[in-house]
């Protein structure tokens, strides 16, 4: 079975985020989607903009560093205390993906915080790994694509995936 991320997102979880929150997300969003603009005119370097933007706009670009969760976990973290929250997409390319984005889609800002962000919310999905799961052997770091990181193809050593919530069933 191939789970999509994407779709579990937002059937299960984009409406309840989205409607607590969609007016500090769109806030934010505009904020970060302008800084952007200013930091690539002004010629800032792709590796600045690495460390800087697209890092921003992975953690806070809808103003809540700690991503929104999908309500899934892996085995391991239901049965240990030590417990991390991992951005399925990862905070970097959450932002050189809504740079592309935003680029295509000519800057135009109201467009991407009035249509594109509510359509993209699951790019920042975390899912809940243990502490020993969260490696670089067992998640791959910028090696995936965004549609294999959409399918989990980087998690490559980490144990089965259950939904968050007591007794969840598992999902793969």
């Amino acid at each position: 079975m191939e789970f999509d991320v994407k779709n579990y997102f937002n059937k299960f979880k984009r409406d309840e985020h989205w409607n607590k929150n969609k007016d500090k997300f769109k806030r934010f969003f505009n904020k970060k989607l302008l800084e952007l603009k200013v930091a690539i005119d002004i010629g800032t370097s792709e590796k600045d903009l690495k460390y800087d933007n697209y890092r921003s706009l992975g953690y806070l670009g809808i103003g809540t560093q700690a991503g929104l969760s999908l309500g899934v976990r892996t085995k391991n973290s239901r049965e240990t205390n030590t417990i991390l929250k991992d951005h399925v997409i990862g905070t970097v390319e959450i932002g050189k993906y809504i740079r592309s984005e935003y680029e295509k889609n000519n800057w135009n800002t109201e467009f991407m915080v009035n249509e594109w962000l509510y359509e993209n919310l699951w790019i920042w999905s975390i899912i809940i790994v243990s502490k020993d799961e969260h490696n670089i052997k067992n998640i791959l770091k910028a090696v995936n694509t965004m549609e294999e990181k959409r399918f989990l193809k980087h998690y490559v050593n980490v144990s089965d995936f259950y939904e968050s919530k007591i007794n969840g069933k598992k999902i793969i």
